[in-house]
């Protein structure tokens, strides 16, 4: 069982809120050894974890790209087991720690949703996966933010906004763990709402413009 030393560790770790120098350290430290773990060394990592605290583990994780993340958790996910561990509970706080889904859909990504739909892996963030694939219809959907002015331009958002929450129905609904059910059921609520309100649209653009309010609260 290796401890991680240290005594060779150039931060101070006697302040609760490191310093920003001593973040950036703690963050390629926790790479390196998130890689040495990858070699087998497990208790490393974990005796890192344990010593850093929880607040600076926090920060380390926040502190991470999209890219970093994602390698991390890749280096990790081997070691998922059926039973708990504190492996799980690293990936965990690795993905709780994405600065949003759009961000956590990029990480797993990367990573290859395959990974996620099988085996303990599945049984662990089969459902944080899920949720992260549903936001895959928002990569470029800059009508979010776009205020439409034409009829033209509103049918586009219109469409656009009916193929997301469609997307979303359908991700969800094809899952079968219990905990994704009232996603599930609020998805295809949105989406028979959009469409039993798209039947009697007099104004598109203002169809438009409330729907795209709509479907950023929804997917957030």
């Amino acid at each position: 069982m290796t401890q991680f030393d240290f005594t060779n560790l150039n931060v101070d770790l006697s302040r609760l809120v490191p310093s920003r120098s001593d973040m950036m350290t703690l963050v390629e430290v926790f790479k390196e050894t998130v890689r040495a773990s990858h070699d087998g060394d497990r208790e490393l990592l974990h005796s890192l974890c344990s010593g850093i605290g929880e607040v600076r583990l926090r920060g380390i994780c926040r502190g991470l790209s999209n890219t970093d993340r994602a390698q991390m958790i890749g280096l990790l996910l081997p070691e998922v087991e059926q039973s708990s561990s504190k492996s799980q509970e690293l990936i965990e706080r690795l993905m709780r720690t994405a600065p949003n889904l759009i961000a956590l859909h990029d990480t797993i990504d990367a990573i290859g949703f395959d990974l996620f739909r099988e085996g303990p892996v599945l049984k662990w963030f089969g459902e944080t996966a899920a949720l992260a694939e549903a936001v895959d219809e928002m990569q470029g959907a800059t009508f979010l933010n776009d205020v439409v002015d034409t009829t033209e331009e509103a049918n586009v958002a219109i469409e656009r906004i009916e193929s997301v929450v469609r997307h979303n129905a359908e991700v969800f609904e094809g899952r079968e763990e219990c905990a994704l059910l009232p996603i599930a059921l609020n998805a295809r609520m949105l989406l028979d709402a959009f469409n039993e309100q798209r039947c009697g649209v007099d104004d598109p653009i203002e169809f438009a413009r409330v729907w795209n309010e709509r479907i950023k609260i929804h997917t957030t």
